[in-house]
């Protein structure tokens, strides 16, 4: 991101010109003056992030002070020393929305030095996006399919290890997968059983080993599934 420069005109003039560029900005967006960065204008998305709270005129470090410890503080004083911007993405805080106890958040951001008269630096301009439904929903599709993942595993080793025969068919009847026991029971390799029609050839191989059952074969006693 380009630096952005803070309008000339005195201070007043050039604050109310910068809020008035951003304002209308889709994320938050909030201005930090001075060696203290004291909050000089956040727009309503940024008071929406930290619930709501006045923190126009305070330096940020008593507007928000639950983030403290959590590396912020720094990563601002690092901006203006150096003017070199930071960014961040699906970034961890915790902060104070609702009650006393912070919440966990997650947001894209960026700490953009604000160069002033004679090229020093006025300020850091904070842009955040509240990314934590994003996160927490592909993370809980994560979760998901590892427990998938995880429970196919299973079923493949007990498939797999099953004394008894088991055949898989499809709704049509023929064969889509046979475990090692079925074909050692049918004398047939598994791959060479696939798109039999599970039926009256399956039985005669079988020769009483091999039980049909609704939706597919099992030998032995045991029952397949369809």
């Amino acid at each position: 991101m380009a630096s952005v420069p803070v309008p000339r005109g005195g201070p007043a003039r050039e604050l109310a010109q910068l809020q008035e560029m951003l304002s209308g900005v889709p994320a938050a967006v909030a201005y930090l003056a001075g060696p203290d960065l004291v909050v000089a204008f956040a727009n309503e998305e940024f008071r929406q992030l930290v619930g709501d709270r006045e923190v126009i005129g305070l330096p940020v470090r008593v507007a928000l002070p639950e983030l403290a410890r959590q590396g912020w503080f720094e990563l601002l004083g690092q901006v203006r020393q150096t003017g070199q911007p930071r960014r961040g993405h699906e970034t961890e805080l915790w902060i104070r929305r609702r009650g006393d106890q912070p919440e966990q958040v997650f947001v894209d951001f960026v700490y953009q030095a604000v160069p002033g008269a004679g090229g020093a630096i006025a300020g850091v301009l904070v842009f955040a996006a509240d990314v934590t439904a994003h996160v927490r929903d592909r993370r809980g599709q994560e979760t998901l399919a590892e427990q998938l993942t995880l429970t196919e595993d299973r079923y493949r080793t007990l498939f797999e290890t099953l004394p008894q025969g088991v055949i898989y068919c499809a709704a049509d009847g023929l064969i889509i997968e046979a475990n090692p026991a079925a074909s050692e029971i049918l004398g047939v390799d598994a791959d060479a059983m696939i798109s039999w029609p599970a039926g009256a050839r399956v039985a005669r191989r079988a020769r009483g080993r091999l039980a049909l059952a609704a939706g597919g074969v099992s030998g032995d006693g045991g029952t397949a599934h369809g």
